[in-house]
């Protein structure tokens, strides 16, 4: 916006204005439009960077939210086992891997609730309902610390429970369990309620990444529909003209090197 417009809409407003009034007005009026672009620029990163930091939590409850589903155990309850057992020297991720093992096993053999069962684990409630299956799994590792070594660990290989994890186990983890379940009430958090929530987030932003991609690929395969009429006509264009296009060429390329030439015979003189 040129000096002279900006008096004329300074004066229809009823300002007094000369030139140089104008003109330290427009001077305000584009840093000023440049802060505000600046700053919609900052919101905008701002904005993406929370949706970033979002969707990375929300993915990792949700896989917490489809490993409850598969095991039976509460979200809580894994993440008390990966917790306790991390602190006495096993890993979080062979925690869960051991707990998936134990529910697969529970799971795909008949048997298995009265092979527990004879070991000393209760497997239902006292109104006949499947246990949490954290609550399960720790009631393994109660059994197994009080065995020797070789057969806990025959045990242990029967019910899928790795060695590190059993190694774990047997030096105690209760009082750990009960250290995140503190820590979680203390400060709040639901571990399966933020799981659902994180389930739902993620579930809409796959559907949303669907849906982008099928209108990225339609726009696209829309545009290569059309392109495809166009490089037949360039090609058979190319075709029918290349003798003519090939002398034009070799002309130009002959004149660049000439000119080369002629160039370098004067610099050399």
């Amino acid at each position: 916006m040129n000096a002279e417009t900006i008096k004329d809409f300074l004066v229809s407003l009823g300002f007094s204005v000369d030139d140089a009034g104008a003109k330290k007005f427009g001077s305000v009026l584009a840093g000023t439009t440049a802060n505000v672009i600046k700053m919609g620029l900052a919101v905008e990163g701002a904005a993406l960077s929370v949706v970033a930091f979002t969707a990375k939590i929300a993915s990792g409850l949700d896989n917490l939210y489809w490993a409850s589903q598969r095991t039976g155990a509460t979200v809580q309850g894994i993440q008390s086992i990966g917790y306790a057992v991390s602190q006495v020297g096993g890993s979080v991720d062979a925690a869960r891997s051991s707990l998936e093992s134990l529910s697969r096993f529970i799971r795909n053999n008949p048997g298995a609730e009265g092979f527990l069962n004879r070991l000393g684990v209760q497997t239902r409630d006292a109104s006949g309902n499947m246990r949490d299956m954290a609550a399960i799994f720790t009631g393994v590792g109660q059994k197994l610390s009080s065995m020797p070594y070789y057969r806990a660990n025959q045990y242990a290989q029967m019910l899928g429970i790795d060695e590190n994890t059993l190694m774990a186990m047997r030096r105690g983890v209760g009082g750990f369990s009960g250290q995140y379940s503190a820590m979680a009430k203390a400060i709040g958090f639901n571990a399966d309620e933020a799981a659902r929530s994180s389930n739902k987030f993620m579930t809409s932003l796959r559907e949303f990444g669907a849906m982008a991609g099928m209108a990225r690929d339609k726009i696209g395969s829309n545009l290569a529909g059309g392109l495809a009429g166009s490089l037949d006509t360039l090609r058979r264009h190319i075709l029918d003209n290349f003798p003519r296009i090939e002398q034009t060429l070799t002309k130009a390329i002959k004149g660049i090197l000439a000119l080369g030439i002629l160039s370098g015979g004067c610099s050399s003189d």
